[in-house]
């Protein structure tokens, strides 16, 4: 199961699409942070501004990326036929399928967390408190386990139906 986990993660760190998605993620958290400087606008409304950036389109193409990333190339090359050919028990593919998800989700949200603590830490302006900034980080993990939510809901009806689409649109109704 370590294998699977490791060789999933070491194809999709290979991706040139993984990186280009985390610059442009990157790309979008420093136009948010340049928009709240410029607006000069409060703590609270910072903070609530990237609560709302992480939690709503952002969680959705995040879990859809993830999603794709996994199981999209599964689909393509047959791998689960050929592991569970090779002895491996259903539920134990499934989980580590899982598990390389939780740990992109948790790639993803804690490098934006990284980001967004140099940004504010490292600017002129002291707009946010540490106590602020450690509420994001919390928030973060928050939604790293709204995405596992999504992702295993999403896995269930791959499995029932044997085809991505549905799990997809489950990820678009639960995010």
């Amino acid at each position: 199961m370590t294998g699977l986990i490791r060789a999933d993660l070491r194809r999709v760190l290979r991706k040139k699409s993984f990186w280009i998605w985390m610059v442009l993620f990157f790309l979008f958290q420093v136009s948010d942070f340049i928009s709240a400087v410029a607006n000069e606008s409060t703590a609270e409304e910072i903070v609530q501004q990237f609560q709302r950036a992480m939690s709503g389109r952002f969680l959705l193409i995040v879990t859809i990326f993830i999603y794709l990333v996994i199981f999209g190339d599964d689909a393509r090359s047959n791998t689960e036929i050929y592991v569970l050919g090779r002895g491996m028990s259903k539920g134990r593919y499934l989980a580590s399928k899982l598990l390389t998800c939780i740990i992109l989700a948790g790639i993803y949200y804690g490098f934006l967390t990284v980001l967004r603590q140099i940004l504010f830490r490292t600017s002129d302006v002291q707009m946010i408190s540490a106590r602020q900034l450690r509420l994001l980080g919390i928030y973060s993990i928050f939604m790293v386990i709204r995405a596992l939510w999504c992702l295993s809901f999403a896995l269930l009806l791959q499995q029932i139906f044997g085809n991505t689409a549905p799990a997809i649109l489950s990820i678009a109704v639960t995010a």
